[in-house]
């Protein structure tokens, strides 16, 4: 509305301007080309501020997009680190090693994760083990112990970080 009211009193002091100093037809042909490029002018200068509102609007909306696909990809890996580490207190060793599978694998798709899982891992193998009448021969190292010696390092095993060997 206060734009309106600007163009028009443009228009009105340059048809007043134009009428004194050259009279006539060719006044209100000046005056109307004069308010007609002002309305262009602040219809222009509306829609550049649209504009970059509507930038900015999007720039926000990307970087809360962004913010959540992070966070959802944090939470993902929590629940996937949470589940193997439990997997790891199971009774059937099956799921103890399926465990430890899911750890190498979280640590090969996340390198940040990478050493805090290799510290896991080792303090599981740490952890004392009392076999129940399992008959071993003498020795042999329990089957978990042998696969992470043996089985892993052929494998891939954990490239680019601290061995625990």
């Amino acid at each position: 509305m206060l734009g309106a009211v600007i163009v028009l009193g443009i228009g009105v002091a340059a048809f007043t301007v134009l009428l004194w100093r050259y009279g006539g037809l060719d006044a209100i042909r000046t005056a109307s080309a004069i308010t007609v490029a002002a309305g262009g002018a602040a219809a222009l200068l509306l829609v550049a501020r649209r504009q970059r509102s509507t930038e900015l609007t999007l720039e926000h909306q990307r970087e809360v997009a962004l913010a959540a696909e992070r966070d959802a990809a944090e939470q993902r890996i929590t629940e996937l680190y949470a589940h193997a580490v439990d997997q790891l207190g199971a009774e059937k060793a099956p799921v103890r090693l399926g465990g430890l599978h899911a750890l190498e694998r979280l640590a090969q798709n996340n390198p940040v994760q990478r050493q805090t899982i290799i510290d896991v891992i080792c303090a599981y193998l740490r952890m004392p083990y009392t076999p129940r009448m399992i008959k071993r021969r003498v020795g042999r190292a329990p089957r978990c112990i042998e696969w992470v010696w043996l089985v892993w390092p052929r494998r891939g095993g954990l490239t680019g970080v601290r061995s625990f060997r």
